[in-house]
Order: structure tokens, then C-alpha cells, then sequence
């Protein structure tokens, strides 16, 4: 991973500004690890959900048509950041299992 996006991303993790959800890449009551990474990227390519419909955002992807289910970062979020999808689903899974965005930011700095 890109040195400089990694340093970002934890400490963002570790910022206290986001609040943490699990299963999508943002909620109405917070962000996914990967939500986090989404975010410090673009944060212009969020759309809000429609009223009454759900309660997640969508990460616009500019390669894809209209929107997209957003439970992984897109393609070019990845190549940007230089985060490999494994690790993406590694990180995804460690979310949802549980771990605080303090203990993901842990565990980045030792395996990303």
C-alpha cells in the first residue's frame, strides 16, 4: 500500500472523527474501516439514499454507470491507494467481526 495513504488511513482510524457501522461502506450512523479510506480519498463521491429506502450511502464509481452496491471500495479506490483487494476483504472482515477502528489501525500497521 501507498506509504502516504497508509499513514492517512490510520490516522484517521485513530482521529475519533468517524464513527464506525459494519456491512456497508457507509451508514447514516458511521463508516466501515474501508468507508474511512473511501472517504479520504473522495469524499464528494458519496450519495445520500433516498428517503425511506435504506440507510447506507453509495460510493459513486466514475468507471460504472449510475451507483453501486458499496460493501468493498471500487476498483480505482484501490489502484489509488495501492491497497490489494485481499487485504481489502481482510480488512472488511475484521470490521464486521468486531474489531474497533483502533484495533484495525493496529493491525494495519503491522500487516499492510
Amino acid at each position: 500500500m501507498n506509504p502516504q495513504w497508509k499513514q492517512k488511513w490510520i490516522e484517521a482510524l485513530r482521529s475519533g472523527k468517524y464513527k464506525q457501522t459494519r456491512a456497508k461502506l457507509r451508514r447514516q450512523t458511521g463508516y466501515c474501516c474501508l468507508g474511512v479510506l473511501c472517504d479520504l480519498v473522495d469524499s464528494k463521491r458519496w450519495v445520500e439514499p433516498p428517503a425511506l429506502c435504506c440507510n447506507y450511502f453509495e460510493y459513486r464509481d466514475p468507471t460504472m454507470e449510475g451507483v453501486q452496491p458499496t460493501s468493498m471500495p471500487p476498483d480505482d479506490i484501490l489502484i489509488t491507494t495501492g491497497l490489494l483487494a485481499p487485504l481489502a476483504q481482510q480488512l472488511a472482515n475484521l470490521n464486521d467481526g468486531g474489531a474497533s477502528f483502533s484495533e484495525i489501525a493496529h493491525w494495519i500497521e503491522g500487516n499492510v
